[in-house]
């Protein structure tokens, strides 16, 4: 084990040696957890550009490592490290923790969920006690027992706070960002327990002089501080509805920022629902269910399944206890629960129409018409039904009719047992047009506007969600022929001065399940985003490929079949996305 100063001398201590540790910059929060496999050794150099995640996954809350690594349907752990076990001096890191649980994971083939705690309330202290010793430095017990205790938290808009976590931030950023070992760090950037946005139990408790403004400013600034941390490393945002409008203004700012969202329970609020399903369309969502262990197993966990996939959102993640994947009954629904996620992959879904195609365009669309992520993706294959109550099927219009405009409605006919609905509208160029809830279990009908009108065939997908399973419908129809069109303009093959995907080359076959896709930067981008679709207009990909500098992403379990496949790498720049699409052949 090696004590990291902040000027980056070494010293030995006692205790376990992580072979090959060095004073590197590694990129990533370490923990352990969960990782897919890696082309390269952690503990061997800088870290490459930033691969992305799964977009989705089962992982275990709270270990570090042991059964949730080795579990195969984890997809690895969620573990929770202190702010005092990493910089146990001021300026002098010990990293061996986070080393060790990174090591761990790499090692099992999966991924980690790490989060860096500063406040734990009644359960212990999780901030260094060198910080409460320095003058000036502000704290207060977020309840009764932690006072009896002594526990004491730290103030999020406390300037030394803001220096001393500020400045230990920056150098866990430089260690980790980007480390591919990692599919997400969960932020302390609302300042309150455990690292979600309430400050405690009552206000009772709140820091002396609270105000709302304050604890707003404040979440804008640590939000502001993890980014420039992480700028190629996903974050996720946990948030509570507090009231004051504080989460209402938070939640979309992280979303702003490239940033998931996750709330801590499987028991929502209306509150809650409504600021998961508002930033569902542009970021991932996560939820972390272990509920203290109650709910981890037996009929007990079957209903909590059915609970948090009857919200009217979509799910990423979610969080279980450590009992969900060793109990060997409920281990075994964990692939149907799996199958329930919004996940970063589905199957082709054939249609009945030939399908004609051109994708040597680059797309520029306004701030409303953000990237948004598919719908949830069904067991199997779907194929288009009959208008029947038993399975989602569109009534009106009826399929492969040219449509009246650019707003339409969409009816259909009640689905027995569904809890809610999903329509997603995708163009012949594979780019996404709409993706959104379509209602709760009585809605009958949703009525889109702006869709293109140049005649071209759209592809409609619709979902219902069922006894927790999502069931899709997939057909098409002609757009009307008015004229109006989505904006495009040419955009000629990526060279090493030009933005956008160049490797592999446009039109080429990419090389198996496995493809590194790689681009040139587009001037003062914060945010890549990728997505592939099927010539059907069924998604395949859609997920966060990286920050400012990732210039490359690895996905797996691609289509190996040699149909069309169509990819669009975004860039988020001043508030708005720029899109650059191409058409390859599966091999």
């Amino acid at each position: 084990m090696e004590l990291i100063s902040a000027e980056g001398t070494t010293r030995p201590t006692h205790g376990h040696d992580i072979t090959n540790q060095s004073r590197m910059r590694l990129s990533g929060v370490g923990f352990v957890a969960a990782a897919l496999l890696l082309l390269f050794s952690l503990f061997e150099g800088p870290a490459a550009s930033y691969a992305g995640g799964s977009g989705s996954g089962l992982f275990a809350f709270g270990v570090r490592s042991g059964s949730a690594l080795s579990s195969p349907l984890s997809s690895g752990s969620n573990p929770l490290i202190y702010w005092s076990e990493l910089e146990p001096q001021e300026g002098v890191y010990n990293w061996s923790v986070l080393d060790r649980a990174i090591e761990d994971a790499r090692a099992a083939g999966k991924r980690t969920v790490p989060r860096i705690v500063t406040n734990l309330n009644m359960f212990g202290a999780a901030t260094p006690t060198w910080f409460f010793q320095v003058p000036g430095a502000r704290y207060y017990y977020p309840s009764s027992s932690a006072a009896s205790k002594g526990y004491k938290s730290p103030v999020a808009w406390d300037p030394v706070f803001q220096e001393k976590f500020g400045r230990f931030l920056s150098a866990l950023g430089e260690r980790y960002d980007g480390n591919p070992t990692i599919e997400f760090i969960q932020t302390n950037a609302g300042g309150g327990v455990y690292g979600e946005m309430l400050l405690a139990g009552s206000t009772t408790y709140y820091p002396a002089g609270w105000t709302a403004a304050q604890q707003k400013t404040a979440t804008r600034y640590w939000l502001d501080r993890w980014r420039a941390a992480f700028s190629s490393t996903d974050l996720a945002f946990m948030l509570n509805p507090i009231g004051n409008g504080i989460a209402e203004e938070a939640v979309p700012y992280a979303v702003s920022k490239g940033m998931f969202v996750q709330v801590n329970s499987p028991w929502l609020g209306a509150a809650s629902r409504s600021l998961l399903a508002g930033a569902a369309n542009s970021t991932r969502v996560i939820l972390e269910v272990e509920d203290g262990g109650r709910s981890a197993t037996g009929t007990a966990f079957d209903a909590m399944v059915k609970t948090v996939f009857g919200y009217e959102f979509p799910i990423d993640y979610l969080m279980l206890h450590l009992k969900s994947f060793t109990s060997s009954t409920t281990a075994a629904t964990l692939p149907a629960v799996e199958d329930q996620l919004r996940s970063g992959a589905s199957s082709d879904v054939p249609v009945e129409e030939p399908i004609s195609m051109n994708v040597e365009a680059a797309l520029s669309e306004p701030e409303a018409a953000l990237l948004v992520a598919e719908a949830p993706v069904a067991d199997a294959p779907a194929t288009e039904a009959p208008a029947v109550t038993s399975s989602p099927a569109l009534t009106s219009p009826v399929k492969g009719s040219t449509l009246p405009g650019s707003t339409v409605t969409f009816s259909w006919t009640p689905v027995a047992g569904a809890t809610s609905y999903w329509i997603a509208v995708t163009a012949s160029n594979g780019v996404s047009l709409v993706s959104k809830s379509a209602g709760g279990s009585g809605a009958t009908s949703i009525t889109l506007t702006g869709l293109p009108t140049e005649g071209k065939t759209l592809y409609v997908q619709f979902s219902a969600i069922v006894n927790g399973a999502w069931k899709r419908y997939n057909t098409s129809f002609k757009a009307a022929s008015s004229g109006s069109s989505y904006s495009t303009v040419t955009e000629p093959v990526a060279t090493s001065s030009t933005p956008g995907i160049y490797s592999p080359v446009r039109g080429s076959t990419w090389p198996g399940s496995s493809v590194t896709f790689k681009w040139n930067p587009t001037p003062n981008a914060t945010t890549y985003w990728i997505a592939i679709t099927g010539s059907n207009g069924v998604s395949v990909v859609n997920q966060r490929a990286g920050g400012s500098a990732a210039r490359s992403i690895t996905l797996s379990c691609l289509p190996t079949d040699g149909k069309t496949y169509y990819v669009q790498l975004s860039a988020y720049v001043a508030g708005k996305w720029t899109r650059y699409n191409y058409s390859y052949k599966a091999d």
